[in-house]
C-alpha cells in the first residue's frame, strides 16, 4: 500500500452499475420490485456521495455491459431520474471514454465486443443507447487497465498457491482463457469462466477479492480517484487499499452514520427524499458556499486519515457493523481516539463475534444487529469540540441543517 494522500481525493469511483453486482445472489423474494429497490438504492447512494467528492466517476463500459437484461431498465430509471439529471448537469457526474475517442466512438468499441462473446448482454436498443450520459471527455485508459490486470490477476492466483494449490492452478488456467481479440483482458470472460469452475464458497471468495483488485486498480489516468469500499461485491481484504485509507468510511453507508451525527432523523430523511436542489443545491448557486463545501471536504478526507490511522493496527478490517463506524466518527470528532481504548475494543470484539454468528465474508453486514449501538450508543450526540478541529464540517453541517428545516 502506498502512503496516505495529502490531499483529499477528489472523485469517488462508483462500482454500483457495475455487472458484476449481479453474480451475488439477489436478496429479493419472488413478489420484490428489484428494478423499483434499484433505483431507490441508486439515489441513496449518488446523493450521499455527491455532498463528500467534486466528482463521481462511471466507467462507460459498466452502463454498457450486462449479466442480466433487467439491468437495462434499472440503468435507464436512473438516467431518468430527477437526482442523476441534477448531479449530471451540474457536472458531478463522470462518464469515461477512451484516450482519443469521443463518447459515441467508445459505445460502439464497446458494443462490438458483443460478437467476441456470448458471456455477457449487450444493449441493441438504441433509445437506451442513446440515453447513455455523454459527459465532458473524461478519459481513462481502459487498455491498460486491462494490460494491469494480466498482471495483478496472475499475482493473485500464485498467493492462492500458498494455501490451496489446486485453486490456484485451476485460476491460472482460467486467465489463459479470459481474452477476447485486442483485449489482453476479458474481466466478463474471467468472472463467467470462474463462476463455472467452481462451487458457491470459492467462487465468492475469488469473486470478492477480484472485485477488490479491478477497483482499486481502475482510472488510469487520472489522479484523485478512490473507490468507496462496496461491502455487497468486495473482500475486507483490501479494505484499505490502495492509500492506507479506510475506504469503508467512504462507502455511502458510512456517510449516512457521519451525518447522523449532525442531522436530526426527520432532517435526515429530508437529506434523502426530498427534491436534491433544494437539498444541496445551495453549494452549487453560492460561491462562498462553495468555497465552504470545499473545506468540508478537506475535513472529512482529514477525519478519515486519523481513524484509519488508529485503526489499522487494530485489525479492525473484517469489522463492518454501523454502530462501530459510528462510534469512530465519534471518537475522532471529539479528539478522544486512543489506540486500545476499552470502548473501541468492546465494540470491536461484539462486532467480529456477529460476524463469525454471520457466518459470511465480512460483508452484507451493515444493519445486521444493534447490540453494540445498544450497549453504547449513549452520548454520542455531544457537544463537539470540532468547531475548532474541523470547522468546515461544522459550518456546512449547520448550513444544510437550516435548508432541511425550511418548508419543501
Amino acid at each position: 500500500m502506498t502512503a496516505l494522500p495529502s490531499q483529499a481525493p477528489s472523485t469517488v469511483y462508483y462500482s454500483n452499475f457495475w455487472y458484476s453486482r449481479f453474480y451475488r445472489p439477489l436478496p429479493y423474494d419472488f413478489g420484490g420490485n428489484q428494478a423499483r429497490d434499484e433505483l431507490t438504492q441508486h439515489k441513496f447512494r449518488l446523493r450521499l456521495l455527491s455532498l463528500f467528492f467534486d466528482k463521481i466517476y462511471i466507467p462507460r463500459s459498466h452502463l454498457l455491459t450486462f449479466r442480466h437484461e433487467i439491468q437495462g431498465g434499472i440503468d435507464r430509471s436512473v438516467f431518468e431520474d430527477r437526482d442523476f439529471g441534477f448531479l449530471f448537469e451540474n457536472g458531478q457526474i463522470l462518464v469515461s471514454s477512451l484516450p482519443g475517442i469521443d463518447a459515441k466512438q467508445d459505445n460502439e468499441r464497446i458494443l462490438a465486443r458483443s460478437s467476441s462473446t456470448d458471456r455477457v448482454i449487450y444493449p441493441d436498443d438504441p433509445s437506451y443507447i442513446e440515453m447513455v450520459p455523454i459527459s465532458d471527455l473524461y478519459e481513462i485508459d481502459s487498455m491498460l487497465e486491462a494490460a494491469s490486470n494480466t498482471i495483478s490477476f496472475p499475482d493473485y492466483g500464485r498467493r492462492i498457491s500458498i494455501t490451496n494449490p489446486s485453486v490456484s492452478e485451476r485460476f491460472l488456467e482460467i486467465l489463459k482463457r479470459s481474452e477476447i481479440d485486442g483485449l489482453p483482458f476479458f474481466h466478463e470472460n474471467f468472472i463467467s469462466l470462474v463462476r463455472e469452475e467452481f462451487d458457491d464458497e470459492i467462487f465468492y471468495k475469488i469473486w470478492r477479492e477480484t472485485n477488490s483488485i479491478y477497483l482499486t486498480t481502475g482510472g488510469v489516468g487520472q489522479s484523485g480517484i478512490i473507490p468507496f469500499f462496496n461491502e455487497e461485491i468486495e473482500s475486507v481484504n483490501f479494505r484499505y487499499e490502495p492509500h492506507n485509507l479506510d475506504r469503508y468510511l467512504y462507502s455511502p453507508a458510512s456517510l449516512y452514520q457521519f451525518l447522523s451525527l449532525f442531522l436530526s432523523g426527520t432532517e435526515m430523511s429530508r437529506f434523502i427524499q426530498n427534491d436534491i436542489e433544494s437539498v444541496v443545491g445551495f453549494i452549487h448557486k453560492n460561491q462562498d458556499y462553495n468555497a465552504l463545501w470545499r473545506d468540508f471536504k478537506s475535513d472529512f478526507h482529514r477525519l478519515v486519515s486519523n481513524i484509519s490511522h488508529n485503526t489499522i493496527p487494530m485489525q479492525i478490517g473484517h469489522v463492518l457493523e454501523q454502530p462501530v463506524i459510528n462510534e469512530l466518527f465519534d471518537m475522532a470528532l471529539n479528539d478522544r481516539f486512543r489506540r486500545g481504548s476499552k470502548l473501541l475494543t468492546s465494540l470491536i470484539d461484539d462486532a467480529e463475534k456477529i460476524s463469525r454468528a454471520a457466518d459470511v465474508d465480512g460483508a452484507g453486514l451493515v444493519g445486521v444487529s444493534l447490540r453494540a449501538a445498544a450497549r453504547y450508543g449513549q452520548g454520542l450526540m455531544q457537544a463537539f469540540s470540532l468547531r475548532r478541529r474541523y470547522p468546515a464540517i461544522s459550518q456546512l453541517t449547520n448550513i444544510l441543517k437550516g435548508h432541511l428545516r425550511k418548508d419543501n
